[in-house]
């Protein structure tokens, strides 16, 4: 197998992982901001082990990249807060859904970030997003209470992940991803311990494990994969294949948790997902074109 198809399949099997991790705001009986906790401590201690293991340096250029560094730690806590909070007052579906709006609002931040012109394409496809997104409400008026806030909670983690890769755009060139993610990871775990501690949560031992669980194999080591497979892989095509996080996720939730998502929880959610995997190829391309 060559290097460019045995990356494809780290890339695949990252996204099958990151995939699972949906399950856990429902597996883990424990508030959102706990599951977020456990996620990042545990992820957090394995990185460290693994930088020591291979010598990889964690030391930053600058005090300005310590403080864009530490921002993106606290920006990335609330994306997954907000990320499982979304399951947990809605469905898997919803919750993963709403999430994969992100290329859009990248697109939507990149001119205020590094002061280019917003496309008209880019609106266009934000409107046929929200139109994606008025079908999943589309539901029975008794359940509609739950619904919306799960979108509107979806829809910030979605902006925050958007806030969150525009900031690692400016180390990616710099550092090992393996320092970026351990210092985002700790900076996470440190920013959310005084607020675990506010909530004195009652953990029990198979929460220790679940959360374990989440962290180390479906947090850093599907990471690490997905790193490994942008060495022979365009980050476009990276992006179409995280698309199939959504599917994986519906689709482990209806056979593990019995979730099985509405018609028009189907119908507004391939709609998003083919904007979104549309704005990725077609994001790809203009970087590709000569300037």
């Amino acid at each position: 197998m060559n290097e460019h198809n045995k990356s494809l399949l780290y890339i695949h099997a990252a996204v099958f992982l990151f995939g699972f991790s949906a399950l856990f705001a429902r597996l883990v009986n424990q508030p959102a901001i706990v599951i977020t906790f456990g996620r990042v401590f545990f992820s957090s201690i394995f990185l460290f082990l693994l930088i020591k293991l291979y010598k990889i340096t964690i030391k930053l250029n600058s005090k300005k990249d310590y403080f864009l560094i530490i921002l993106s730690g606290i920006v990335l806590a609330i994306h997954w807060f907000c990320f499982i909070l979304s399951i947990q007052l809605s469905t898997v579906a919803i919750g993963t859904i709403t999430f994969s709006t992100f290329p859009v609002f990248t697109s939507l931040l990149e001119p205020l970030f590094f002061k280019e012109r917003i496309k008209v394409r880019t609106v266009i496809c934000s409107l046929f997003m929200l139109g994606g997104i008025l079908i999943i409400v589309l539901t029975r008026n008794r359940e509609l209470a739950g619904t919306v806030p799960g979108i509107i909670v979806g829809l910030i983690s979605s902006l925050s992940y958007s806030v969150l890769a525009l900031l690692n755009r400016n180390f990616s060139s710099k550092y090992k991803s393996e320092t970026i993610v351990f210092y985002e990871q700790l900076t996470a775990t440190v920013f959310l311990l005084p607020i675990v501690f506010m909530i004195k949560p009652e953990i029990r031992s198979e929460d220790i494990i679940f959360l374990a669980i989440l962290g180390v194999i479906f947090t850093a080591i599907a990471h690490g994969l997905f790193v490994k497979g942008l060495r022979f892989v365009k980050a476009g095509t990276a992006g179409v294949i995280s698309g199939l996080e959504v599917v994986y996720s519906i689709l482990l939730a209806s056979v593990f948790l019995m979730e099985i998502p509405r018609l028009n929880e189907i119908i507004g959610g391939l709609i998003i997902i083919l904007l979104a995997g549309y704005m990725t190829v077609y994001k790809e391309k203009t970087k590709a074109l000569p300037d």
